[in-house]
């Protein structure tokens, strides 16, 4: 049997017409055959094109460098190599590819991957594909994007886990503000909003903006007159 990266490759170099070449190309890196196929399947029906597919470290790094992919969907847990190793040999040898990693954790300390060079963002593996499918879209945009999908929610979070940035950002989607608004007044640029915005839906395990202020409320992180409805 040839190996799944050479097939993914192989397979990506046919019909590279007009149409393929306006498609986000999209790498994917998972240790798991039947995960890959059936992520390869989902991409090419949303109309993505999967440029390449790897098992292991080594290749997702050849993959990376040969093919150039908008997008790298990265597990973290590989055989040979760590996902974050990986990830940051990729980011020095190709820089442009948006990398979005994939995990089955819900340790805290995941958060803090997010902004790191090369790391656009990251998907848990309980979400489901049309998250998946709206993660792939943002990063390609630039932008950073979080799915935490069925992570138990925690209990009591304390105003104290919440930075004094973190409030402004929070008390201002609250009161409806929008991303380029928030910036705006409190003077920072938009990629910082949206990387508060990241960091509080990932301790509070909100799946969106408006969750978010819900979950915040529940754990009188704001007051119930500030939110939106």
């Amino acid at each position: 049997m040839e190996p799944l990266s050479d097939l993914g490759l192989l397979s990506a170099q046919s019909g590279r017409n007009g149409a393929d070449r306006l498609a986000l190309r999209v790498g994917i890196v998972d240790d798991h055959l039947l995960v890959v196929e059936l992520l390869q399947r989902r991409l090419a029906r949303a109309g993505m094109q999967v440029v390449g597919m790897a098992l292991t470290g080594a290749d997702a790094i050849e993959l990376a460098v040969t093919r150039q992919p908008d997008v790298l969907l990265l597990d973290i847990g590989l055989p040979d190599v760590s996902g974050l190793e990986v990830a940051r040999r990729i980011y020095t040898a190709c820089p442009r590819v948006a990398i979005l990693l994939v995990t089955g954790s819900a340790h805290p300390s995941i958060r803090h991957l997010i902004g790191q060079p090369g790391i656009a963002g990251y998907v848990h593996k309980t979400a489901s594909v049309e998250d998946l499918l709206s993660a792939v879209r943002l990063v390609a945009q630039g932008r950073i994007a979080v799915v935490t999908g069925t992570i138990p929610t925690p209990g009591a979070l304390e105003p104290e886990a919440l930075t004094g940035r973190e409030r402004d950002v929070l008390e201002l989607l609250a009161a409806g503000e929008h991303t380029v608004d928030i910036a705006a007044k409190l003077h920072m640029a938009t990629r910082t909003v949206e990387r508060h915005l990241m960091h509080l839906r990932t301790k509070l395990h909100a799946r969106s903006p408006a969750d978010l202020v819900r979950r915040a409320e529940q754990h009188g992180l704001l007051a119930p007159s500030a939110t939106f409805p």
